[in-house]
Order: C-alpha cells, then sequence, then structure tokens
C-alpha cells in the first residue's frame, strides 16, 4: 500500500480541488491519504473529512513546521512506501 502524507497549513482550498481529482482512485485500497493539520482554520477538518471520509486527520494542536508534521504522518502510515 502507498501513503501519501499532506501537511496542511491553511490550505484546504487547494486540498478539496486535489481530493476530487484523485477521489476516483480511492476505490483501490492501495492508496492511504493522511492530511497532517499544522495549525490551519477550525472548519479544516469538518470541510475535508466531510466530503472526503476516507482521509485519516491527524492534528499537530499548532504549527510544528513542516519536518515534525511530516515525521507525524510517516509514524501514523500503514503503508509499505509513503511519499
Amino acid at each position: 500500500m502507498l501513503s501519501v502524507v499532506i501537511v496542511n497549513y491553511h490550505s484546504t482550498p487547494w486540498l478539496t480541488k486535489l481530493f476530487a481529482s484523485v477521489e476516483q482512485w480511492y476505490a483501490s485500497e492501495n492508496i492511504e491519504w493522511i492530511v497532517v493539520n499544522n495549525a490551519s482554520g477550525p472548519n479544516d477538518q469538518q470541510t475535508l473529512q466531510q466530503h472526503f471520509p476516507f482521509i485519516v486527520w491527524l492534528e499537530m494542536g499548532y504549527n510544528a513546521g513542516f519536518a515534525r508534521a511530516c515525521n507525524k504522518g510517516i509514524e501514523a502510515s500503514k503503508g509499505d512506501t509513503v511519499l
């Protein structure tokens, strides 16, 4: 399985477009989508998971920076390969 880790920092509009375009591939159980929230807006999780329930949402609780957020996503991933 492939795990895709995406760090979110005020990027919900772009993530919405991304997940709308890749949603067709979710039918395959071979892709895990992980969004690590780096202190974005209060409704980001609800907005994204309402439309794309296949997203795994991880909350940093503060802006931990890109590298720490990536590491948290990698630690939570279940895939053999992480992108």
